[in-house]
């Protein structure tokens, strides 16, 4: 009974700790009353043009919109893996000799691990198809 109670508190606590950094972070960032932007104040923007680099949607072609579609994909579930081996850490250390608990937390953990090998495993294929059409010239759309 403890336990739950404790588990609560540490959800409720981990949500308000989240939700507080996340309103520094977007306080830090705002650019009203003279305060730094990172756009526009670091000189990063000005380094990648005279690079040769540049981030005009119309020059996109349909295998870098590919590219960019799983790069995101693959942070979401990145981030998924890491919420989930958390709680399932988070389930061990609280599961306090109770078995059931443990088992489920090892089937958490278990499961998130096997998600992201799998999901691995989809990226490194993806990526050696994409890798042999693109080298070959080929184009992707029928």
């Amino acid at each position: 009974m403890i336990f739950s109670k404790l588990k609560k508190i540490t959800i409720i606590f981990s949500l308000i700790l989240s939700l507080v950094a996340f309103s520094v972070v977007k306080a830090a960032g705002t650019d009203s009353h003279g305060s730094y932007n990172f756009g526009r104040d670091s000189g990063l923007r000005a380094t990648s043009q005279s690079a040769g680099y540049s981030q005009a949607l119309a020059q996109l072609t349909p295998l870098g919109a590919a590219a960019n579609i799983i790069k995101i994909i693959l942070a979401f579930l990145g981030i998924i893996f890491l919420g989930l081996t958390i709680y399932g850490g988070m389930a061990w250390m609280l599961a306090a000799g109770n078995e059931q608990e443990l088992t489920k937390a090892k089937k958490i953990i278990t499961g998130a691990i096997t998600g992201l090998i799998i999901v691995l495993i989809a990226y490194a294929l993806t990526y050696a198809i994409v890798t042999f059409f693109y080298s070959r010239n080929m184009s992707l759309s029928p």
